[in-house]
C-alpha cells in the first residue's frame, strides 16, 4: 500500500471525541468519530470547523 492510502486510512478510524472541551469526558459529553474530526477541530477555529463539517455534510 502507498503511504497516501495508509494516512488516509488512518484519519478514517474510529476516536472518541468531546462535543463540550470544557467538560470531562462523560457518558454525556463523548461521541464516537473519524479521526480527521478531532484534527480538524483542534486545528481550526469554530466558525471554520462548522464550515468544514457543513461541506461534508453536503449543506
Amino acid at each position: 500500500m502507498a503511504l497516501g492510502v495508509l494516512e488516509t486510512t488512518n484519519l478514517l478510524k474510529k476516536t472518541l471525541g468531546q462535543p463540550i472541551k470544557s467538560v470531562a469526558y462523560s457518558a454525556e459529553n463523548v461521541q464516537l468519530v473519524c479521526r480527521f474530526i478531532n484534527f480538524w477541530k483542534q486545528a481550526s477555529p469554530d466558525d471554520e470547523f462548522r464550515r468544514l463539517i457543513n461541506l461534508v455534510r453536503g449543506l
